[in-house]
């Protein structure tokens, strides 16, 4: 590999755990290079997400960067986020961004963002297509009329010397790291085992979701009662840890339940061409490496 920074900037939910906990470091161990995870750059990522003054730093000469973060949860926050990307991180990074399949990626974030988190947002709350959005509710939002694969590769593409694109769908072909990395046969067949043998967590089933509604509803009703202050943390998410529950949710009631995959109301998403973006997922490549000449 080159001596340039590598940056891995997400998207969230297209395999990063695997990547970053297997790949990523698997790559960076044998390659010499600095592995820096989201812990690593918290002083940057806070700044990120909280629209604090962002200054460029010296990162070491080698260093593989992976966080999802880093590209923002909400589109419209991408260009934003892309331009302090290239602030800190300098314009000769290699960009790496895989990205998913728009319906899955959708019901995929919303399940992270507001159920498995315990924050029990509805999807009218969460889905929104105005901007700018309302910054004073405290709580996650995404905008659908900026989310679009073509802009966020355009905006790195416009500030970045390298840019790899590579569909989650397809992670096992190996072309988004053997185009950039350049790792050796051995290395490449030790990480399609990686990807292979590591699932994600199953996503909560329709049931688990309707019940973690239900119950947040129930522990509202009882704070109500009792006349105590409103809180920006959910009763549910304060009286039941979210990470327990998911585990009650995955090892308990999505096992002994018949299990019914969770979808989002897309009659309610009306300003989402669900098809018109599946096609055009369809139609791009399984990999991009865009490089400027």
């Amino acid at each position: 590999m080159s001596e340039k920074h590598f940056v891995h900037i997400g998207l969230g939910k297209t395999a990063t755990t695997t990547l970053q906990r297997f790949v990523f470091k698997e790559i960076a161990d044998s390659s010499g290079y600095t592995y820096l995870r989201a812990r690593d750059i918290l002083d940057y990522v806070d700044a990120l997400e909280n629209g604090s003054d962002i200054s460029p730093i010296a990162l070491h000469a080698k260093a593989l960067v992976s966080c999802e973060s880093l590209v923002g949860w909400n589109p419209y926050h991408w260009k934003a986020f892309a331009d302090s990307n290239l602030k800190y991180f300098g314009a000769d990074s290699t960009i790496l961004l895989v990205i998913r399949e728009p319906s899955a990626y959708l019901r995929s974030v919303y399940l992270q963002e507001c159920v498995h988190e315990g924050r029990m947002i509805s999807q009218s709350d969460y889905f929104k297509s105005v901007a700018p959005l309302d910054a004073s509710l405290n709580m996650p939002q995404f905008n659908l009329e900026q989310f679009d694969y073509q802009r966020l590769i355009d905006l790195y593409r416009d500030r970045f010397a390298t840019v790899a694109v590579q569909k989650m769908e397809h992670l096992t072909d190996l072309e988004f790291i053997d185009g950039t990395f350049k790792i050796t046969p051995k290395m490449s067949e030790k990480i399609i085992k990686i990807l292979e043998n590591n699932k994600s967590n199953r996503a909560y089933s329709k049931t688990a979701v309707n019940l973690s509604f239900a119950l947040n509803k129930l522990f509202t009703r009882s704070q109500t009662s009792r006349r105590q202050e409103p809180t920006e943390i959910t009763p549910f998410r304060r009286r039941f840890h979210h990470r327990m529950w998911r585990k009650v949710v995955q090892n308990v009631i999505d096992k002994i339940l018949p299990y019914e995959k969770f979808d989002l109301n897309w009659d309610g998403i009306s300003d989402f061409d669900r098809d018109r973006a599946g096609q055009q997922y369809k139609a791009m490549p399984k990999c991009q490496i865009f490089r400027q000449s």
